[in-house]
Order: C-alpha cells, then structure tokens, then sequence
C-alpha cells in the first residue's frame, strides 16, 4: 500500500477494497410552525424525509437506512417576563424513556442537544420495511422552534425503489423535503430555502 497526504491508496497492481453504496451524514433544518405537544417522530418518518415525487401522489424514498445522530433544538422568547420549555423524549421499542428539556429565562432562548440514549433501539438503523411505525421521539415545544436533526444515511442502490409518503400535488421527477412529523401531521417543517412536500 502506498501512502499519500495521510489517505491510504491502492497499489500500482490492485485497488483498495471499497463500499460503493452512497453514505453521508447530514443536518437537517425544521421550524415548528404551531404548538408541539408530544409530537411523534418514527422510524417511518426518518426514511421519507427526502424523496422523488413519481406523479401527482406518488413519490419514492431517496434514502434506504437512516440512524439519528442527535437532534438539537432552539426555542424563541417572546418576551422577559414569559418562559417557554422545549422537551425531547427518547422512546423506542427498546430505549428507556429519557426526556432532555431547558426552558427560556429573560431573554435567553431555551436549548436542547440530546443523543439516543446508549444502547437503545433508538440509536439503531431505521431500515426500509422494518418496523417504521416505532416512535423514536416525542417533541415538544411551542410555534417557532427551530430543530435540527443530524443523521447518519444511506442511499438506495441495487434495492428496488421503496414508496415514500404520498404528496398531494407533486411534480414527476421533483426532489422535495418532507416535515419531520410527516406530511399528514405537518407541523415541523423542513427549512432553509429547500422545496417542501405538498
């Protein structure tokens, strides 16, 4: 093996081995645009939070497995003299409950930074197809906080292409940024400039 700027390579007779299946981890940006009281967060909705609409009401994932890598999330004050409280619940089949919570004092926002618990399910990869009704975390918090969820994910390569959550007016071929509590419910919506589900 010869060795270069810190990074292995391969030798002039045979390439390194390698994983060509995309991975990355990324932040994810939402606004709560109303009241948040113990909003769910499923496995289900981890695994659509990007996709390729197909038609009008039809679209399909862009990531086959998601695991959460920690969520973050600011609340706003209104004014001196009003707290607010944000709380992030870790649920799972397997995990303890384990709610992380600040509230806003004076003018300084309340925030939270939390990880899943050690050793819980909620710390394991949400796979395509398994189990996605599992509520990994409840939110709670008022209109206007902004939470980030940064993930680690994997996209769809040999699999066959997986039905995400429906939109009710897409466009064939448009990449589109779902809420994550799920279009259905709505209420976290994806933020900075990206085009939203509809």
């Amino acid at each position: 093996m010869v060795k270069g700027k810190g990074r292995p390579q391969g030798s002039p007779d045979r390439p390194l081995p390698f994983v060509p299946t995309p991975s990355f981890t990324h932040r994810f940006r939402f606004a709560a645009i109303t009241t948040l009281s113990r909003i769910p967060v499923t496995r289900g909705n981890l695994l659509n939070l990007m996709e390729v609409e197909t038609g009008a009401t039809s679209a399909v994932r862009i990531f086959e497995s998601v695991r959460v890598v920690d969520v973050e999330g600011w609340v706003p004050t209104t004014n001196a003299f009003a707290s607010q409280e944000i709380a992030l619940e870790w649920n799972g089949d397997n995990s303890p409950s384990t709610i992380h919570s600040d509230i806003s004092m004076n003018l300084a926002p309340a925030h939270v930074l939390s990880q899943p618990p050690r050793d819980s399910s909620a710390k394991w990869w949400s796979i395509s197809g398994v189990n996605e009704t599992e509520i990994l975390l409840y939110i709670t918090a008022p209109s206007g906080t902004v939470v980030d969820l940064r993930i680690n994910a994997r996209v769809i390569d040999h699999e066959a292409a997986t039905a995400a959550e429906a939109p009710a007016g897409g466009t064939s071929g448009q990449v589109v940024y779902n809420y994550l509590d799920g279009r259905i419910s709505g209420k976290l919506q994806p933020a900075g400039g990206v085009t939203k589900i509809v």
